[in-house]
């Protein structure tokens, strides 16, 4: 059996955010426990020269969601960085990227491989008559 766009795309990002999604709540959790306020966490760098934590989880939905997105449309156009939100906002987008992938189907997935060669068929050419 041949290997096919969904396989390779979708179960893996799903299998991350929902990692990602886990590890968030277990977070929450803690700090329920322990009296911490969690929006204390959304600007926190493991490094200084490291990108806060919600650029970090917003980084997983853009590359997941807008990913797929751009085999469908031959171009990687996630929307602007939303920024720091309140901790619950990073679970939400999470939760909103495992919704948008776990509404695509596997023909519909499978069925972009053959527009994105289209796309960039068409790019190509439009490139060189531009050169002309």
């Amino acid at each position: 059996m041949a290997t096919s766009l969904y396989d390779l795309s979708v179960p893996t990002f799903l299998q991350t955010l929902k990692a990602v999604g886990g590890f968030l709540d277990r977070a929450a959790k803690h700090c329920a426990e322990t009296r911490v306020d969690p929006n204390d966490f959304v600007h926190a760098r493991l490094f200084d020269d490291m990108a806060p934590f919600h650029f970090q989880i917003e980084a997983a939905w853009h590359h997941s969601v807008w990913g797929l997105e751009a085999v469908k449309t031959g171009a990687f156009a996630p929307p602007a960085l939303v920024g720091p939100v309140p901790f619950a906002g990073l679970q939400a987008m999470i939760g909103k990227a495992e919704t948008a992938l776990e509404a695509l189907t596997r023909d519909e997935v499978n069925s972009w491989v053959l527009l994105s060669a289209f796309a960039r068929t068409c790019n190509a050419i439009s490139a060189r008559s531009s050169l002309i």
